[in-house]
């Protein structure tokens, strides 16, 4: 990007590379010549540091910069003051102490305008967010991880001096630190269900070990149901494109539980898979646990065992699905033994297909299974 664009509001606001700092000068960019392919270069930039600015310790909160900055609004808008700006009122710990006192005496000194002190500075502690204020009057001290430190530095990097040196690798270092960092709302979601404290880098792991021997499509479909982004029934009544009735018991709600698990046409086809694998694990039970977190075996470890066990639960979840979407899109019901009939034909069929690729152990082991059938 040129600079010039880089620097279009760096003398309104006294700051150099003010549009690479804040997180929303949309309606500023919009008021100058700016061609409308960069003012979309520096919206997404903008975009990017709000997903992935941390704003945890009381010193991020000092640092962030009052102006144009997402999180800082007063009826739904940024606060933008190129005034204040200019004379140095830029950031938080201008205008408040480290405890959450406004610094009244100070900014009275600082700004031309004296009448307008305290009717700005009131504006803009309203804007602030509480969570901000809360932190700023904590008594806990503060604690910044080795990973969490190594992003900053990273995004320092990024918007060193003139020269922006923006990669592709440091951009999606930046934002998958994010994504690690902080659960998803999928993630919590199971955690309150379960009733567990889950370690989902364990999960994750297993999901996308490179021996996996499961299918893209249903290691995809598993992440989307750990993330609870299936479109059941129950979704597709929030916006109005069904009843959220489940179309093949027709009693309940679909919701992802309903889906997979407790639906009582599933209840035999769960119950069969436990007789299946029950050589490898003697204990086994398929529990909505286990459908949506993984097989782990008794001591905790993942091996082929585990590998086998969670690519057939992967293969009976993509057939529950399909099924699902037959009865309500086909209007194509068909009967529990079919469904069972299907799912022993695919893993016929992967069994070949691992016959192929001449993964002996895992042929061995599903021949096994066949006998339990």
């Amino acid at each position: 990007m040129p600079r010039t664009y880089i620097k279009i509001l760096d003398i309104k606001y006294g700051m150099k590379q003010f549009v690479l700092h804040v997180t929303n000068s949309s309606e500023e960019i919009n008021n100058t010549a700016t061609p409308l392919f960069y003012k979309e270069m520096i919206q997404a930039w903008q975009k990017m540091k709000r997903i992935t600015e941390i704003v945890k310790t009381r010193e991020d909160v000092l640092n962030q910069i009052i102006w144009c900055n997402e999180q800082v609004k007063i009826n739904g808008k940024v606060l933008s003051d190129s005034d204040w700006s200019q004379n140095g009122i830029q950031r938080i710990k201008d205008v408040m102490n480290s405890d959450g006192k406004m610094r009244i005496e100070y900014v009275s000194q600082i700004v031309k305008v004296k009448a307008e002190v305290m009717l700005k500075l009131n504006r803009i502690q309203k804007a602030i967010p509480r969570s901000w204020k809360e932190r700023l009057k904590s008594s806990e001290s503060d604690s910044v991880g080795k990973q969490e430190l190594k992003v900053r530095k990273l995004t320092q990097e990024i918007l060193k001096g003139d020269k922006i040196k923006v990669t592709e690798k440091s951009i999606y270092n930046v934002l998958m630190h994010e994504v690690n960092a902080q659960k998803s709302t999928g993630e919590l979601r199971w955690e309150e269900i379960l009733n567990i404290e889950i370690e989902w880098e364990t999960v994750y792991r297993e999901l996308n070990r490179k021996d996996s021997i499961r299918e893209r499509k249903e290691i995809d479909f598993s992440w989307k149901c750990i993330q609870n982004v299936v479109w059941t029934e129950q979704k597709l009544k929030r916006i109005g494109q069904s009843n959220g009735i489940c179309s093949r018991c027709g009693i309940e709600e679909e919701d992802l539980e309903h889906l997979l698990y407790m639906c009582e046409c599933n209840e035999n086809i769960w119950s069969i898979v436990e007789q299946w694998v029950k050589d490898f694990d003697d204990d086994i039970k398929i529990s909505l646990n286990v459908i949506i977190l993984g097989y782990r075996s008794k001591d905790g470890n993942i091996n082929d065992n585990t590998n086998l066990i969670n690519m057939i639960i992967d293969s009976v979840k993509w057939k529950i699905w399909k099924w699902r979407n037959d009865i309500k899109y086909n209007n194509d019901w068909c009967e529990i033994d079919r469904i069972i009939r299907e799912i022993i034909g695919l893993l016929k069929w992967k069994k070949e297909q691992f016959h192929r690729m001449r993964k002996d152990k895992v042929v061995a082991n599903m021949e096994i299974i066949f006998n339990n059938m």
